[in-house]
């Protein structure tokens, strides 16, 4: 699948980790390793420039299936205005496709200068005025999708659809297809999100998949879709970075925890980087555990010269963990880098 190289993914957390590195070794006083630079967001004044990155300011009032055409200021701090409505809302009957209001979102916001996002929910949405990402229709004869609702937070209910269904995939390719016809050479379209699975399509809450198998597949399959329509045209493509907590699939296997199998990891030992001890993965130095093999051992005892271990380097919610033992310098545990141990 060529999909990787076209998804770019707009999670703040993961923006920021790219552009910074924990550091042992003192370079110019800074605490900072060699071949890492640490970087801070910083204040700045004028507009925020960010080809590609994703980050823009909503018009989410059409996601409601209203306008709120600058009733909120006209945003000079941003040049990308992210567009977020759903399939339910464009396409109301079956073949019937009403653009008025992402039509006149862009108008009003390219007149102004600003490019456009779009975040278009074609699974779950769930607002106390709405929770059909998806056109309801598509539940009801002739093409009756299989679908589950269930309550999501408070009083505001879910509709998720089995997105392995052949007619709904014939139903979301159709749509996609219009979305694409009609806006591909639009020269302000930036950017597209890929919201096609879970809650706001944000990708976690969705349907409940018979294995980690048949997620993979469909999960591939929907941003397939999307590169076929969107990327392969040049619009950069973007994928939610969200947690799906509740990503169980019906044998018993979860989206959390696959993968969490490795038995050990072995560094070569001419690498300059990084080496490897019963399990661990630290760096060249012995000062700080970048990851560990969660089933490497039963006990494990950090080496004394460890004075740091990273964010989410030992977390791990499957582990043949019973015995964990920290050196007396141990300093800094980043975050959540022993959570979810059974020890």
């Amino acid at each position: 699948m060529n999909t990787k190289k076209y998804l770019l993914l707009s999670s703040l957390a993961l923006l920021l980790s790219s552009c910074s590195g924990g550091g042992i070794d003192d370079i110019a006083g800074k605490g900072i390793a060699s071949g890492y630079v640490k970087t801070y967001p910083q204040t700045i004044s004028g507009q925020l420039h960010n080809d590609g990155m994703g980050w823009c300011a909503l018009e989410e009032q059409t996601e409601l299936g209203k306008l709120d055409l600058g009733k909120n200021g006209t945003i000079p701090e941003c040049d990308v205005i992210g567009i977020q409505t759903s399939w339910a809302l464009i396409e109301k009957t079956p073949g019937n496709f009403d653009w008025s209001l992402i039509d006149k979102t862009i108008d009003y916001w390219t007149n102004l200068g600003k490019r456009i996002n779009f975040r278009i929910c074609t699974d779950s949405l769930s607002l106390p005025e709405v929770y059909f990402g998806a056109p309801k229709w598509i539940n009801e004869a002739p093409y009756n999708v299989h679908y589950e609702e269930y309550q999501y937070s408070g009083d505001m209910m879910a509709r998720v659809n089995d997105l392995t269904d052949p007619t709904y995939q014939r139903l979301f390719e159709n749509f996609l297809d219009k979305l694409a016809e009609r806006y591909i050479d639009n020269v302000y379209l930036d950017t597209v999100d890929i919201r096609g699975y879970g809650m706001y399509g944000e990708w976690h809450s969705g349907h409940s998949f018979l294995n980690m198998n048949e997620r993979m597949e469909t999960l591939a399959y929907i941003t397939d879709q999307y590169q076929e329509r969107f990327a392969k045209n040049g619009i950069q493509l973007f994928l939610s970075n969200s947690w799906d907590y509740q990503g169980g699939n019906k044998d018993g296997s979860t989206a959390s925890t696959y993968g969490q199998t490795l038995t050990n990891i072995i560094v070569d030992k001419n690498n300059e980087n990084y080496t490897s001890e019963n399990g661990l993965l630290m760096d060249k130095g012995k000062t700080k555990v970048i990851a560990y093999a969660s089933n490497s051992s039963i006990s494990i005892t950090i080496p004394s010269t460890v004075i740091t271990i990273e964010d989410y380097a030992m977390s791990a919610s499957k582990s043949n963990l019973v015995s964990l033992t920290l050196p007396s310098n141990l300093k800094y545990i980043g975050e959540a880098g022993l959570a979810m141990l059974p020890v």
